[in-house]
């Protein structure tokens, strides 16, 4: 047991690594999120303002094809938007699991960790041979 006293501080240092860049992954993941609900939310701001300015009568071609455009525009962003939804919602799924093998592992460590208990032979002596005035033999 006395090769793993030198790997145990290694093993904690590389899970703390792992766990910071998990954080910083599901970070990223969450600010490209954001973004996307920032970018699809100004597209249906700029739709907005082409239906309050324009009644039917004054569209022209080329506007319907811009809105179309625009309407493209944000449907990416939405299905962008939702890609990463589930990309974030993964991650945090393989976040949870490997917390929990990290966990299982430092038990483990510290149950290989602990010191051994010495068996104590006087204090497992028998009632009997103390009451008999014996001493009971000792191997030391």
């Amino acid at each position: 047991m006395r090769w793993l006293t030198p790997v145990i501080p290694a093993l904690w240092e590389a899970e703390g690594k792992q766990e910071e860049n998990d954080v910083v992954e599901k970070l990223n993941l969450f600010l490209n999120l954001l973004q996307s609900y920032k970018e699809w939310d100004g597209m249906w701001a700029i739709l907005g303002s082409y239906d309050s300015e324009l009644t039917p009568a004054k569209y022209s071609p080329q506007l319907t094809r811009c809105m179309r455009e625009a309407e493209d525009m944000v449907q990416k962003v939405h299905s962008h938007s939702t890609e990463i939804e589930a990309q974030l919602s993964q991650a945090l799924e393989e976040l949870g699991g490997q917390k929990q093998r990290a966990d299982m592992l430092r038990c483990s460590l510290r149950h290989h960790h602990q010191p051994q208990q010495r068996h104590d032979p006087i204090l497992q002596t028998p009632a009997s041979s103390m009451g008999s005035g014996r001493l009971p033999f000792l191997l030391l």
